[in-house]
């Protein structure tokens, strides 16, 4: 399988499209809650996308067998048993490293209503694109549903999946057949030249996924432009705490050579953070990426973010501005920090990149919940460092008097129609006497239709179904 990724890394270089590149509100209301969906939160090593072309040619050069593959050529199938080194595993109530901007970043900070880099997302050739050392998470709360989810893996195709089934791990808080915790290891027992892989959900609204490599492990791409690196991480941790949602994001390359050494970096480095209450005051972000000891040639450079370098053949290497649009209201959020690119008139490579996706608001509380702000807690989180907010239980049923009832979500205020329920006592008598009646009727009716024939003619003569069809003419045909 990693000979596949590598031919997807090797199509797609040598195509190388251009790109440009709190604390709660004074005000925030007692009888409103928070709602959330980030609905992606991506950290990666490497990232480029495939055409059609790419992908079938990967398809033909090295097709699966399903006689052959373990899994029968299906992307959605891993391996999930554990089998990290004791030095290495954080098991299921680890604490992992956190995402935290490198010492010295230039990070940008904001609110709702900022904008930066282009007026529009970078785009991609294609959506669908190839993910190397992947940390992918989701996070919501929308009234009564919870969401938390995600993965780490070693490679990823959107739209397909995981490339190597033995690197990879999934997390799903709230599907009953899907794990909560998941840590892989390759190779197995080796604690200097490894990748390792986390995944951990919560129902306290919290998700964090780690994808880490070692030397031999961290190589990305393939034929033209890939990279090496000594050491990798990417992290992705989103969870609720204090009536706010958070997400951190990072992704870290140590002592990384791209090209066969035409170009070197001590370190790139990308954080992204955020975090809301669900209102525009209450909006907060912080995006940056650093590069540190940039060499070209074997000489130092400097890449300032947005101005590129201009290589021979159209070739351009830079640190790509970020680009982050945040709405007025505080209610829409969206980050693309592309990290260290390479960019072609047919193609655009990424290193060391993070992005974000989130929406966030706040609704009325149903009444039965007794107001609060719905989520906020003092649970623990082993990843997060403190403790999370719990997702509300389901309103308690009443038997009787008016019953209120909210109006639409993020409506501006609860519609009350009044409801008059009644309740009646009753005794243990008459489910069974009902049931009995029941059996009855029915055998009286059944014996009736058998009187369609001869032979059930002739039963009706016989004891005890003659006195059974006398009862059945006196008291229920009419």
């Amino acid at each position: 399988m990693r000979r596949r990724r590598l031919v997807l890394a090797a199509a797609a270089a040598l195509l190388v499209v251009p790109t440009g590149w709190s604390a709660p509100a004074s005000g925030q209301s007692e009888a409103s809650r928070l709602t959330f969906s980030v609905r992606e939160a991506r950290a990666y090593a490497y990232r480029v996308s495939l055409s059609k072309e790419v992908i079938e040619a990967a398809q033909t050069l090295q097709p699966c067998d399903p006689e052959e593959d373990p899994y029968r050529c299906d992307d959605a199938a891993y391996e999930h048993a554990p089998n990290c080194p004791a030095e290495i595993a954080l098991g299921p109530r680890g604490r992992g490293p956190e995402p935290k901007p490198a010492p010295g970043s230039d990070v940008v900070n904001g609110g709702a209503g900022d904008a930066l880099g282009a007026e529009a997302r970078p785009p991609l050739a294609s959506p669908i694109t190839l993910n190397e050392q992947l940390a992918l998470g989701t996070l919501a709360h929308l009234g009564e549903t919870g969401v938390a989810n995600g993965l780490a893996t070693d490679s990823y195709v959107d739209l397909s999946g995981r490339q190597e089934p033995a690197m990879h791990t999934e997390s799903d808080a709230f599907t009953p057949n899907r794990a909560t915790f998941e840590e892989r290891c390759a190779p197995e027992e080796d604690t200097e030249d490894y990748a390792h892989y986390v995944s951990r959900s919560t129902e306290t609204l919290e998700t964090y996924h780690l994808a880490e490599c070692r030397n031999g492990e961290c190589t990305f791409g393939g034929i033209g432009i890939g990279a090496d690196a000594e050491s990798g991480a990417t992290i992705v941790h989103l969870f609720e705490r204090g009536g706010r949602v958070h997400g951190l994001l990072k992704s870290s390359l140590h002592d990384i050579v791209w090209a066969g050494g035409a170009l070197e970096a001590e370190l790139l480095d990308t954080t992204v953070e955020f975090s809301s209450d669900g209102t525009a005051e209450g909006l907060e972000f912080s995006v940056g990426t650093t590069a540190v000891g940039l060499r070209f040639g074997g000489e130092p450079i400097t890449l300032p973010p947005g101005q590129p370098l201009e290589l021979p053949g159209g070739l351009q290497v830079g640190i790509a501005a970020p680009f982050v649009s945040a709405s007025e209201d505080g209610r829409a959020l969206r980050v693309v920090a592309a990290g260290l690119y390479f960019a072609s008139a047919q193609q655009t490579i990424l290193f060391g990149g993070a992005e974000v996706q989130a929406t966030m608001g706040r609704e009325p509380v149903p009444p039965a919940f007794g107001g609060g702000n719905g989520t906020g807690g003092n649970g623990g989180g082993d990843f997060g460092g403190g403790g999370l907010g719990t997702v509300p239980p389901p309103a308690p049923t009443t038997t009787a008097g008016p019953s209120p009832s909210p109006g639409p979500v993020g409506g501006p205020g609860a519609v009350e129609p009044e409801l008059a329920v009644s309740r009646v006592e009753t005794g243990g008598w008459i489910v069974p006497a009902a049931l009995g009646a029941g059996f009855v009727v029915a055998v009286l009716l059944l014996l009736r239709w058998v009187g369609r024939y001869a032979w059930g003619r002739r039963l009706h003569r016989a004891q005890p179904f003659r006195a059974i069809d006398w009862l059945y003419r006196a008291f229920v045909k009419s």
